[in-house]
């Protein structure tokens, strides 16, 4: 979350592509204490629900539970993997048009190239409320697992240039791989 590009941190890039979001903005930290991360400002850092499931079901469910227990008025909820720097600012609007064609729909997933990128998604709360009791029930979901038992749309993203917009990047060589990166600065652990 803190390696930078160009200056500016994963988190920060990450962040950025929530774009015209509202409401409360939720930063999934695991099982770290948050007193051991950075704070963003307009961020609420949350730990995973505590379940056996971990990774990203984990970070949703804990979203989920701490939503229900604050905010009453949660219609959508979106999802956006803090190592995915080039996600675009416009999947939510896009998401939304999609929900507002097809009230079957309940998560539209990011894809790009026919490869589908589930932690990027859009959620529809009501279809995922119950997603909390299930992980403390059983471990056995995963979040692909969602997809079988919902309404899922996928939505094609296109790359600008020949990169992916969902691509992770956890170090530096996948910013290099990613082509997005002109000049590397080993000591300061950025790339411009």
């Amino acid at each position: 979350a803190n390696l930078k590009i160009g200056g500016v941190s994963l988190f920060e890039r990450a962040a950025s592509s929530l774009g015209y979001v509202e409401g409360p903005r939720l930063f999934s930290i695991g099982n770290v204490s948050s007193a051991s991360l950075p704070s963003y400002a307009g961020w609420i850092k949350i730990n995973d629900l505590d379940a056996e499931t971990r990774g990203p079901l984990a970070g949703l469910a804990a979203a989920i539970a701490y939503l229900k227990q604050h905010d009453e008025n949660v219609e959508y909820l979106l999802s956006v993997a803090v190592d995915t720097p080039f996600f675009p600012q416009d999947f939510s609007l896009k998401a939304l048009e999609i929900f507002n064609n097809d009230d079957k729909a309940d998560i539209v997933v990011a894809s790009y190239e026919g490869q589908m990128y589930p932690t990027n998604a859009l959620w529809r709360f009501g279809a995922i409320a119950d997603l909390p009791e299930k992980l403390t029930q059983s471990a056995k979901i995963g979040i692909k697992g969602l997809f079988k038992t919902s309404n899922m749309r996928e939505l094609a993203l296109v790359g600008r240039g020949n990169y992916n917009p969902c691509q992770n990047v956890n170090n530096i060589g996948d910013v290099l791989a990613s082509g997005r990166c002109k000049t590397f600065q080993p000591t300061k652990k950025t790339c411009n």
